[in-house]
């Protein structure tokens, strides 16, 4: 099993805590969540059955947000629960992520009714699931610029401010399949005033393109700054949707 890396640098991070049995649902989750840009630290290949150890209280203790992935054999297991009793009486605000329909105790209940959750059951594909999951206000503060991200800025600088130019180099972008850089040019080619890259930007929120969310209102902002300079795309769109600009 490949573990993927845990952040150990000075920004907020996200502290996970899982039970090592659902190792093979969570740390898909996890390199997921990296590759959109969240700084995750948890118990890399730590083996089952090791004691609690001190660093793990440490590392949450200062981190920013704390995610329990709750399943049945998280719910049997006393480092999670020590870990998810942490973080409440730390008030971290706990993230609650249900793998599966978990019976829980009394206590259990008690001190997670209240708290933020995400159902993975009830979303029909990791696509889905994974939306909600990167919309948490709670792990927003984690998130960062992807290596991608990163990339796409450093070539942006490199080319004219002029807003056809860059939505042309988006457009050529996302012809090679480079998601990252194409919705880079489209955001700067926007901001500059581009009612061909608001409707593209509009396009992508619809459907949750590359690493951003699927948010239908989002969207509907960007079709009408592009409807409002008279773009008959974004006009129709805006119609159909039964909306005004």
């Amino acid at each position: 099993m490949i573990f993927p890396p845990a952040y150990e640098g000075s920004e907020p991070y996200i502290f996970v805590s899982y039970a090592h049995s659902d190792s093979d649902r969570v740390l898909p989750v996890i390199s997921a969540l990296q590759e959109r840009g969240f700084r995750i630290w948890y118990d890399a290949g730590i083996e089952a059955g090791t004691e609690w150890p001190e660093y793990i209280a440490q590392y949450l203790n200062d981190c920013n947000s704390f995610v329990a992935f709750m399943s049945c054999h998280a719910a049997n297991s006393h480092n999670c629960r020590r870990e998810i009793n942490f973080a409440i009486k730390l008030r971290k605000e706990p993230l609650v992520i249900y793998l599966e329909d978990v019976e829980l105790s009394l206590g259990m209940q008690m001190q997670l009714d209240s708290l933020q959750a995400i159902y993975r059951t009830r979303h029909s594909d990791d696509d889905s699931f994974l939306t909600e999951l990167c919309r948490s206000r709670l792990l927003s503060p984690c998130r960062g610029e992807t290596p991608q991200q990163e990339s796409a800025q450093k070539l942006l600088s490199d080319f004219d401010t002029d807003p056809k130019v860059l939505f042309r180099l988006g457009e050529e972008a996302r012809e090679r399949s480079e998601i990252t850089t194409a919705i880079e040019c489209y955001f700067k080619a926007a901001d500059l005033g581009s009612p061909e890259a608001q409707v593209m930007l509009g396009e992508c929120y619809s459907v949750g393109a590359g690493y951003l969310p699927k948010d239908k209102e989002i969207a509907v902002e960007w079709y009408r700054k592009a409807a409002r300079q008279g773009h008959p795309d974004a006009e129709m769109v805006l119609r159909y949707l039964g909306r005004d600009w």
